[in-house]
């Protein structure tokens, strides 16, 4: 009797699931330095604003808001570039010790008249609880965000309480948790922060500048993650409507500003960037952001891959959406101190298309570190 092979079904979604993560990892082309006035039938501007690695497309200031869905890449640090202070800072609660690089995949809007700026949108950084306690847990990866049970706690307030994943106090104050902390690394059981995507906003202008990074909600790695801004009638006046997210992790602010002017007829301009920002070290164990500081880029290992746009929209005075491309006024804007070397620091990207939307990887290039 001949034996015959049982035959293997998958079901529908496996194959799909399948056909999905191939094209995840299909290539992308390699874009050669062309011509220098033009990406994607972008003009090119040189901006003066230094300090960061990042790939920025910009409106005309005709547009009320934007829409699009955002790619989260995979995010890896330098080594070499850590910042590995004892010291607790003050202001944004939290340790100092940490790596001197992070990602962000965000938006913005500007208003001329006035000199206002709006960004925001997603930054790799450290998970906190509903509670806003610091997370930590052993050999971490952006996953362990979504395993609360696995969790150990750092209180951010005076007393720095770190507790286990059974509420259980291993240590009280500053000095206390740091020696907790080293004396499980030599035990081998090493706690690090846990870090992934959490939403953020940041206003300046004529009314000052704010920061809220207080979402408890992350998002991961590969994730697409819808990011909006738009005009909107809130409860004080005319302002803007940030929204990230859908469904149970859907994260929304109103906020006004005076740094905009709101009279009939302002329009404003849009920004989608992709970016790894940086930090200095400042000595004793201090570090400061880099980013508009007058100091270049610093060379870096740190590497942002498979980051993006799916689609990206700019909405019109009339709420009608128009893809961010060359035809509707974007222009691509690079650093001063990375254009010489920007097609190298971009240089598998896909270009923009019809929607708006492409697929990039920031491996940054610098002459004096590869």
């Amino acid at each position: 009797m001949e034996n015959k092979r049982p035959s293997v079904r998958f079901p529908p979604w496996v194959l799909l699931t399948a056909c999905a993560g191939f094209a995840l990892l299909a290539p992308y082309p390699v874009i050669q330095a062309g011509d220098p006035t033009s990406d994607s039938g972008c003009r090119i501007k040189i901006d003066s604003w230094t300090g960061s690695y990042y790939r920025k497309i910009e409106s005309p200031p005709r547009f009320q808001g934007f829409t699009g869905v955002a790619i989260l890449p995979a995010f890896t640090t330098d080594p070499a570039r850590y910042c590995r202070s004892d010291l607790w800072n003050s202001k944004l609660k939290r340790p100092w010790a940490g790596p001197m690089e992070t990602t962000s995949v965000y938006i913005g809007a500007s208003n001329p008249d006035t000199g206002g700026e709006i960004d925001a949108g997603l930054a790799y950084d450290q998970v906190k609880d509903n509670q806003g306690n610091l997370v930590l847990a052993r050999n971490p990866e952006p996953a362990s965000s979504r395993f609360p049970w696995t969790w150990y706690r750092l209180s951010r307030g005076p007393n720095h309480t770190l507790t286990d994943p059974w509420g259980r106090v291993l240590a009280r104050g500053w000095t206390a948790v740091r020696q907790t902390l080293a004396w499980q690394t030599r035990l081998g059981q090493k706690l690090d922060f846990v870090y992934a995507y959490r939403p953020f906003l940041r206003v300046s202008g004529l009314g000052g500048s704010t920061w809220c990074s207080e979402s408890p909600f992350t998002f991961l790695p590969g994730e697409r993650v819808r990011i909006s801004l738009r005009k909107k009638k809130t409860k004080e006046g005319w302002g803007f409507l940030f929204e990230v997210g859908e469904g149970a992790r859907y994260y929304q602010r109103e906020f006004t500003t005076s740094g905009f002017s709101f009279r009939n007829g302002s329009g404003y301009a849009f920004k989608r960037i992709n970016s790894i920002d940086q930090f200095r070290p400042l000595g004793n164990g201090l570090m400061a952001s880099n980013e508009g500081s007058g100091v270049k880029v610093i060379p870096t290992r740190a590497r942002a891959l498979r980051t993006g746009w799916e689609e990206a929209y700019l909405i019109k005075a009339d709420g009608t959406k128009v893809p961010f491309v060359a035809n509707n006024g974007a222009m691509n804007v690079r650093g001063q101190d990375t254009a010489p070397y920007y097609n190298a620091t971009f240089s598998h990207r896909s270009g923009i298309d019809a929607r708006g939307g492409e697929i990039l990887d920031i491996t940054p290039q610098h002459p004096t570190r590869e």
